[in-house]
């Protein structure tokens, strides 16, 4: 039989092979392969037209968007049509109960994701890499993992967002970020592991992964039916355009791999390698283990779907009366001539406008009433008798200035070290710093060994404290320094009573106002008072007197001072007359001051209050400028009436041309400028924001043109909730469809 078999081999081997290549030329290989009895050629669904979908075809498709490994043709189908828009959303909201089991089992495993650690440098992880490059997908990772209900749509929106990210940010992109960020640590040893995990969030790499292969079942079925209805409608792709864009998607790739030599948009379509295009096509369709036909069938499928979305989000009509109408309400405009205070006089508190009564009594003249602001400054003379605290005087000094701290720096650290181990210096230091008691210190030696014992930040300390005694002992140094300094003028501004120092560096003004009119050259040479800043000051000049002004003297808190001297006055005279029963306790005795500082400041302000005239918008804070504003409204209603107001004060009413619209009205809304014509006054009015105004209408109009950005925003809202209104629509067709797939068995 050996012998036999031996002899006819060849023979043998040929006719075997003639057998065997017929078969599979005349049955084909999917035939051989997929026996008729398969499960895989029975009906899935009929879609819309009626036409059946066998579960082969589903399959295919889900294969096809689920992105199985190597799939070039696919550009996104549902990330880009369903994910990135709002068409997600809305297939989630309509079917998340058929989702419920598969994500909550994600659910669970994703709370209890933890990303990538380095073992040896806990700062040197997947999180903190994604907050420089990535935030978008730390912060989504968060959302996600601190969700309670997976089939909530925020959850399933952050799910998407986080899906997209990662794309953006793949995993080989996070480990070579960490491999890289690890050199900069050269204690750090690398993480062998690294380089064959993986680092994948949740350990997912596909949409099924994901969302669940019902997610990825139902956006096929959506497109099966879409297809359909889109025929129906009388929607035709040729096999030749799909062919064509097929080829079209793979030289986009090709040109996405060149990039780096050659941006895309440089070489034409015609200029690619054609060859390179149909080998990778082959390749990428025996990779999918797809025919082309099929391939074919399933891209015409998507194309169908799209064009009917796009047109149906393009047939999106608005009507351009309606939007001109509502633009041209909402860009009506005024402009109007506004009289206002500055904005430092829109008082918010109680006590800012008694400070600003208790100024005006101090640095002004009395006025012909008790209703109006006075408007004249008292001299000079006459307020520094009443309050002396408001006059400031002009000092002009030559000046040079030097900070130790540069000294500081020239004492190398060999120079400190060796300061700080003598018997004398380190007694101060032990004093100073307690840490260097424990130990033994007997020698230099043992000394600097505790000195290396402290923290960095103490020895820091240690080492600057040494270097500054070094300085010290050198005073020599510090007047060559100054006497190389270049002196230079500089003007100051003194008040009186010298409890306010405008100089850096110095805190008590009045000692050294007193070594300049002695006029000591010895010590104003190299003066200091701090023993940080020293200063050469070679000639002084005194100026003129002027007042403060209210915003210098409330900020430096001259007017708090003032305002609580007059109240503990007021509140002595109240004592002396022995009246009023809300200041004593129930044992008849008189209160502290502080514990009854309100009630004896509405007592003294109560004749004032009572002689103003309020508004119960306005209020008291507001309440002392309104006949201040009657008077400048009659003056500027007066025909014959020239803006020549030369007053330099700093309440002076400002006159500001505004325009007001309705999108953006300010303090003042459009509709109040309705009674007014072009020409005429408001009534004197008060907003919270500018205080007190009124106001001269001169123009009114409104922009009755249609702006294109803004009708193509309301185009693209408009046609993206038509396209989520036709997807439920398109859902509630497919009910039986629906029924179908939920009877399905997903195969393994």
């Amino acid at each position: 039989m050996l012998h036999f078999f031996r002899k006819y081999q060849k023979i043998l081997f040929l006719f075997t092979t003639v057998i065997i290549v017929t078969s599979f030329v005349f049955f084909g290989t999917f035939q051989v392969l997929i026996p008729t009895h398969s499960p895989m050629k029975e009906t899935a669904f009929a879609d819309l037209s009626g036409k059946k979908i066998s579960r082969l075809e589903l399959e295919q498709m889900i294969y096809f968007l689920a992105d199985g490994g190597q799939n070039l043709f696919n550009d996104g189908v549902i990330e880009e049509d369903f994910l990135k828009r709002e068409l997600g959303d809305t297939l989630f909201t309509y079917c998340k109960e058929r989702f419920s089991s598969e994500l909550a089992l994600r659910h669970l495993r994703e709370k209890n994701y933890a990303p990538y650690v380095h073992p040896n440098l806990p700062t040197l992880s997947a999180k903190n890499i994604w907050g420089i490059l990535a935030p978008a997908l730390k912060e989504n990772l968060a959302k996600l993992q601190q969700a309670t209900d997976p089939l909530s749509l925020e959850v399933f929106r952050a799910r998407s967002a986080l899906y997209l990210a990662e794309k953006e940010f793949p995993p080989n992109m996070l480990k070579q970020s960490i491999f890289y960020k690890s050199r900069d640590y050269e204690d750090c040893p690398p993480d062998l592991r690294l380089y064959r995990s993986d680092l994948s969030l949740f350990g997912y790499h596909n949409l099924t992964d994901w969302f669940g292969r019902e997610f990825v079942q139902m956006a096929a079925a959506v497109i099966f039916n879409a297809a359909a209805f889109a025929e129906k409608c009388g929607y035709r792709v040729s096999t030749d355009e799909v062919e064509a864009d097929l080829l079209f998607r793979i030289a986009k790739h090709d040109e996405m791999q060149k990039r780096g030599k050659a941006p895309w948009g440089e070489a034409s379509y015609g200029a690619l390698n054609q060859k390179n295009i149909q080998e990778q096509y082959r390749d990428t369709l025996q990779k999918m283990q797809m025919s082309e036909p099929e391939l074919v069938r399933l891209w015409q499928k998507v194309l169908l779907f799209r064009r009917l979305f796009e047109d149906v989000e393009a047939a999106a009509w608005i009507d351009t009366h309606a939007m001109r109408e509502f633009f041209s309400y909402a860009r009506e405009y005024a402009t109007i001539e506004l009289y206002q205070l500055p904005s430092a006089f829109c008082f918010s508190t109680e006590t800012q406008w008694q400070e600003f009564a208790t100024y005006l009594d101090y640095a002004c003249l009395p006025s012909n009433s008790s209703k109006e602001i006075p408007e004249t400054l008292a001299t000079i003379q006459e307020i520094e008798a009443k309050a002396p605290e408001l006059i400031k005087e002009k000092l002009t000094l030559m000046m040079a200035t030097f900070d130790k701290k540069e000294l500081e720096a020239r004492v190398g650290i060999k120079d400190a070290w060796d300061w700080e181990v003598e018997n004398g210096n380190w007694e101060i230091l032990k004093n100073r710093y307690p840490l260097l008691s424990d130990g033994v210190d007997g020698t230099k030696s043992e000394r600097h060994a505790l000195l290396d014992l402290l923290d960095e930040k103490t020895r820091a300390s240690v080492d600057a404290y040494a270097r500054g005694q070094i300085v010290d002992a050198h005073p020599e140094w510090i007047k060559e320094a100054l006497e190389k300094a270049e002196s230079v003028k500089r003007i100051f501004y003194l008040r009186l009573d010298h409890t306010h120092s405008p100089i850096d560096g110095i805190d008590d003004i009045g000692a050294l106002y007193t070594l300049l009119e002695k006029n000591d050259p010895l010590h104003l040479a190299c003066y200091t008072q701090n023993k940080n800043t020293y200063f050469k000051i070679s000639f002084s000049e005194k100026g003129e007197k002027s007042l403060l002004s209210f915003l210098e003297a409330s900020k430096e808190g001259v007017l708090s001072q003032l305002l609580e001297k007059r109240l503990r006055s007021h509140y002595l005279e109240i004592r002396e007359i022995g009246g009023g029963y809300d200041f004593k306790n129930h044992e008849g005795i008189w209160k502290a001051f502080q514990d009854v500082k309100k009630q004896v400041s509405s007592d003294f302000f109560a004749p004032l209050e009572r002689a103003l005239v309020k508004s119960p918008e306005m209020g008291i804070r507001q309440a002392l400028f309104f006949p201040y504003f009657e008077q400048k409204k009659l003056k500027v209603q007066n025909p014959d009436y020239q803006e020549s107001d030369q007053s330099n004060l700093e309440w002076k009413i400002e006159k500001k041309i505004v325009t007001l619209t309705r999108s953006n009205p300010g303090a003042i809304p459009l509709d109040d400028l309705n009674a007014l014509k072009i020409g005429e006054f408001s009534d004197i009015g008060f907003s919270s924001t500018i205080g007190p105004y009124f106001y001269r209408l001169i123009e009114r109009n409104k922009d009755v043109t249609l702006p294109l950005e803004n009708y193509l925003q309301a185009k693209g809202i408009l046609g993206k909730e038509t396209k989520c209104h036709f997807l439920t629509y398109l859902l509630k067709e497919m009910s039986g469809v629906l029924d179908a797939l939920s009877k399905e068995t997903s195969p393994n």
